[in-house]
């Protein structure tokens, strides 16, 4: 099981744009894959299981499961504050806006 947040938009980000503001952000991340669709990683001698960006397509999706520790969450929010910060959208969580409204 796990949370999802989902960031629908056009624009195409890379990579390495995701890691860059992670690090200017002062998070020490360890990168399992950076081979879009899928992006894993994790915090550097904290995460448990880490976390998972997925290039979709309208947008990009981040996934956390639910059976991870502290660290993971910390970073799976940090992450979907740096995809705010790139694509400018709202994110939908689990089939909600970010104002609790079901997207049409």
């Amino acid at each position: 099981m796990s949370v999802c947040s989902l960031f629908r938009t056009a624009k195409q980000l890379r990579p390495q744009q995701i890691f860059n503001e992670l690090g200017r952000r002062g998070q020490r991340i360890v990168v399992t894959s950076d081979k879009f669709p899928s992006l894993m990683l994790g915090t550097i001698e904290e995460a448990l299981r880490g976390i998972e960006t997925n290039k979709e397509p309208d947008g990009y999706k981040v996934r956390v499961c639910t059976f991870a520790n502290l660290a993971d969450l910390q970073l799976y929010a940090e992450v979907v504050d740096v995809l705010l910060a790139l694509t400018a959208v709202k994110p939908i969580f689990d089939g909600k806006t970010a104002a609790g409204i079901s997207p049409i």
